[in-house]
């Protein structure tokens, strides 16, 4: 390898980087009703067709200009019709998105007040998420730069957050818990209801473009980077999810369930089963990271997407008006729901089947003609389309109480 060549663990961290974060408090929760082992099977099968996605997407993109735009790739593949379809349900993705860690981040600040000895009634969760957006969206409307700074910073301390709390719970693992080789058909039904949220864990199709024009004209460094970016997240979840499990039992989720889900009753838990200070600190710690670190980075993305889309100028009235757009949607919306954490994840997941899923195999089933792989790849984006809407309509089975 040339020395002026980037090396290939610069695209496995932005792949990794792009993946985990507060997204991953909703995979025990949902995961949950089908437990340990058929939870790890549907990951391997969502791991397995995201990265085959990307992959049919990464082809069809270097046949173009490095650089060139998700926007632009279906627009001149597909045409201008679904290339706008895509551009709506990207913004789609974006907005849920940024109402889901709207609630989760007052989900986390309600916990860290009364970890402070502080009652919360006249500050109720709805109220919290309203603070909680405020100051965020106050920061991504300052500019790209800071919110560089600031996510650095609470990368580092997300990733010493996350590890020292694994490492101190591993002492209440009970691995007895997780019923290793146990794949009841009973507990397989609730895997349908959890497809569409689990999508959402490896979405990277969005990254292509980008690892196209960081690695121009060298394919192989693009689909290593997806291959081993989207393993070593396969990697981390699975391992999530049998601390998170073999911590807490399985009917301890329902109460949380119950509560919509949302990342603070999941710690509290945990909490509260484990008994440790340490690990339990460790844990809310990280949980406050990635919150934050996934609400900048998903906040700057659509203050960007609505700014190029609406042609605003950049001074401070475009800035303005750019930040009202971009937030104040999703926090009316945290307000009214405040306990939609996990549901809004899967609601992002039925856009992620269109625009990751099945959009990058039709693109690739025009230009190099319809495959195994592609044909594959368009009937999961289907099938987790279709479970989102039988979801929808509370006709798939789900746990609860």
């Amino acid at each position: 390898m040339k020395l002026s060549e980037k090396p290939i663990w610069h695209g496995v961290a932005l792949v990794v980087g792009g993946a985990i974060g507060a997204g991953m408090f909703a995979l025990p929760i949902v995961s949950s009703g089908m437990w340990f082992n058929w939870a790890v099977l549907a990951m391997l099968f969502v791991w397995g067709i995201t990265y085959l996605a990307a992959r049919l997407l990464a082809d069809v993109n270097m046949l173009f200009p490095a650089g060139t735009s998700f926007y632009t790739l279906t627009k001149r593949v597909l045409g201008q019709g679904l290339a706008w379809s895509n551009s709506v349900s990207i913004a789609f993705i974006l907005f849920i998105l940024l109402y889901a860690y709207m609630t989760a981040g007052a989900s986390i600040t309600e916990h860290l007040l009364q970890t402070f000895g502080r009652d919360v009634p006249s500050l109720p969760r709805r109220s919290l998420s309203l603070v909680f957006a405020l100051v965020l969206a106050l920061l991504v409307s300052m500019g790209t730069t800071l919110v560089s700074r600031i996510s650095s910073v609470l990368l580092v301390g997300m990733v010493v957050a996350f590890a020292s709390a694994n490492y101190s719970l591993l002492d209440h693992v009970q691995l007895a818990r997780l019923d290793v080789g146990q794949l009841s058909p009973e507990l397989f039904n609730y895997s349908w209801a959890a497809l569409p949220v689990l999508v959402t864990a490896f979405a990277c199709g969005g990254l292509v473009p980008s690892l196209v024009k960081y690695y121009p004209e060298r394919p192989k460094a693009v689909v290593n980077s997806l291959f081993y970016g989207t393993l070593l997240v396969l990697v981390v979840y699975v391992l999530w999810l049998l601390i998170t499990f073999g911590a807490l039992p399985r009917s301890a989720y329902l109460p949380v369930i119950e509560q919509g889900g949302n990342v603070g009753d999941l710690v509290a838990a945990i909490r509260s089963e484990s008994s440790t200070g340490p690990a339990g600190a460790a844990l809310a710690w990280f949980s406050r990271f990635a919150i934050v670190t996934s609400f900048l980075s998903i906040g700057l993305s659509l203050f960007h997407f609505v700014g190029d889309l609406l042609h605003w100028q950049a001074g401070i009235a475009g800035r303005f008006k750019t930040g009202l757009v971009t937030f104040v949607p999703p926090a009316l919306l945290s307000f009214i729901f405040p306990y939609g954490f996990v549901s809004a994840i899967g609601y992002a997941g039925l856009m992620v089947a269109f625009s990751f899923f099945v959009l990058p195999a039709l693109m690739h089933g025009r230009r190099f003609g319809w495959s195994a792989a592609s044909r594959l790849v368009v009937a999961a984006g289907l099938l987790i389309a279709l479970l989102k809407v039988l979801s929808m309509l509370s006709l798939l089975p789900v746990y609860a109480a």
